[in-house]
Parts: C-alpha cells; sequence; structure tokens
C-alpha cells in the first residue's frame, strides 16, 4: 500500500501495488509460487534513478522486481483493484531468485568502479543491487531437533548476493555472502541472513555492506571488489534479561514458533541481531516500524 506522507499528519493513500499474482483475479503470476510471495520492502532511488526496487518472499521463491517509481505512483486506474497489465506495465525487470531462497531486502548501489576493468571499454562502472534473503525462524538451526518433531522440515542456507543492475533487463549475480553454520546450530536460535542496511551514508555506500544474520550478529563485508568481496568486521551481543529463548520443541505443534520449557524439552538464552518487528510484536513489545518512502 502506496501513501503520500508529504503532510505526515494526513498520509493520502494512492495505491495498492503487489508482483504479478498477487493482485485480485490474477490471471497469470511470476515466480514458482501461484499467488506470489509477499514483499518485505520497497526501496526507492527517488528521481534522480526514477526505480524502486522492491524483494519479495521469505526463506524461499524468492522474486526481485526492479519498478519505474512515475509508473508506480500515476499509472493506473482503481488503485485498490490493479490489473495485471498495469502491474505488468511498471516492471522494468524482475530476478527470479532460486527456489531455496527469498527476497528480504534489494539495496541499489549504483555506479561503482569494477577492480581489474577501468583499462576496459565496458563494465568499468556497475550499478548493482545487494540483496538478501531472510532465514527461516528457528527452523533453519534446528539439526539437534528430530525431523519428526518439524512442521515444515528445515529450510536451506539464507544467502546475501551482489547482484549487477547495470543492465536492467538482464541482472546478474556476481557473488556470494556467507556466513558457515560451524557452532551457529549448536548455539540455538534463527541463523542466516535477515536484512542489510538501507543507508545511502557517503562513507561506506559502496564500500561496506553490513549484514545482520540472526544469531551470528552483524558481519560487515568489504564488497569493492564485486566479485570477491570479504569479512572485515563482526559484533555478536551477549543474551540478558530481554531475549526470548529457543527451545528445543520449537517448530512444533507443542512449541510453536519459539518453543515452550516442559520437561522433555531445553531452552537457551543466544544473542540475535535481526530488523523484524513482526517477532517483537509476536511477543507483546511494541516497536516502531519502517516507512519506506518512494
Amino acid at each position: 500500500m502506496i501513501y503520500d506522507l508529504s503532510n505526515p499528519t494526513r498520509p493520502k493513500y494512492i495505491r495498492d501495488y503487489g508482483m504479478p499474482g498477487q493482485q485480485p483475479g490474477a490471471t497469470s503470476y511470476i515466480g514458482h509460487v501461484e499467488g506470489g510471495e509477499g514483499m518485505h520492502g520497497a526501496i526507492s532511488a527517488g528521481t534522480l534513478k526514477n526505480r524502486v526496487y522492491m524483494a519479495h518472499g521469505i526463506g524461499h521463491n524468492g522474486v526481485v522486481i526492479i519498478a519505474d517509481r512515475h509508473k508506480l505512483l500515476t499509472e493506473f486506474t482503481n488503485p485498490e483493484k490493479p490489473t495485471d497489465e498495469e502491474i505488468r506495465a511498471v516492471m522494468v525487470d524482475h530476478m527470479v531468485m532460486s527456489p531455496d531462497q527469498g527476497g528480504h531486502t534489494a539495496f541499489p548501489i549504483f555506479s561503482q568502479p569494477t577492480p581489474g576493468f577501468q583499462t576496459h571499454s565496458v563494465k568499468r562502472n556497475r550499478d548493482l543491487l545487494l540483496v538478501s534473503s531472510e532465514a527461516g525462524r528457528s527452523d533453519n538451526c534446528a539439526s539437534n531437533y528430530p525431523p519428526e518433531q518439524l512442521i515444515q522440515g528445515r529450510s536451506a542456507p539464507q544467502l546475501a548476493f551482489i547482484v549487477d543492475i547495470t543492465h536492467e533487463a538482464a541482472p546478474w549475480n556476481l557473488s556470494t555472502l556467507r556466513v558457515q553454520e560451524g557452532e551457529f546450530c549448536a548455539r540455538g536460535g534463527r541463523h542466516g541472513v535477515h536484512s542489510s542496511t538501507e543507508s545511502f551514508y557517503p562513507p561506506h555506500y559502496g564500500k561496506l555492506a553490513i549484514i545482520a544474520y540472526f544469531n551470528a550478529g552483524i558481519r560487515v563485508w568489504d564488497i569493492r571488489d564485486h566479485f570477491a568481496p570479504y569479512a572485515v568486521a563482526y559484533f555478536i551481543p551477549a543474551p540478558n534479561q530481554n531475549t526470548i529463548p529457543t527451545c528445543s520443541n520449537a517448530e512444533t505443534e507443542e512449541g510453536g514458533e519459539f518453543g515452550t520449557e516442559t520437561a522433555t524439552s531445553t531452552c537457551r538464552r543466544v544473542g540475535v541481531i535481526c530488523k523484524s518487528s513482526e517477532d517483537m510484536e509476536h511477543k507483546g513489545l511494541k516497536v516502531k516500524r519502517d516507512f519506506h518512502i518512494l
């Protein structure tokens, strides 16, 4: 749902928008799932680039859409019932991810010099998209739990990617940002990528990618060589009295999402870094949601 916030005290509704297959009366769809996957967020490049980047999916069936900002805000008839033609007209192009990866954040990084290409005639500077999936709750680190207890089974490791979008009609993955599971799954809690920072702050922009990895903390990557990013720093917080415990019966009918302590289950507190207001609200804590400004 898109709103005009030029007057913050009186938000003005503009329209609904989704990927093909999500709108009422859809007759076609893109991606791996009929009906599509929900959007996590839209990141706008403003009027200068006239683009909005949208990531869909949690832990699987991801789709990233590059949209025309002007058409998104103006070219529609019924704001609540976009037609398939209106939705597709907004799309500059899209990228269907591997079905084992989702799309949580798609952050644009423009006009970055490519090491080793500066003496060539093409691709000396590239437009990039930092795409992160989202690890699917505690079942992603459930290696110690009996498989028959898991509701949906264990998902694939969730990753982040640097995608070349210099030619928008042909997005192409250049590299993968991965933190090995190692000892993290033994700690309990969720492991894997959640989201990247969405800041255009000049000292970091195009140089460092800062990504939340749940129980692996915050990870900082040097991305100046888009083909070979490498980790340069991390921070893993210690658990405290506010940490939500993860129990061995998590993702079961008995325990629910995080699990509950019983005579036969065990629970652990592990420091987790994410950017998920949904998880906090699930436990009754009120947090401020992000606004995505077009």
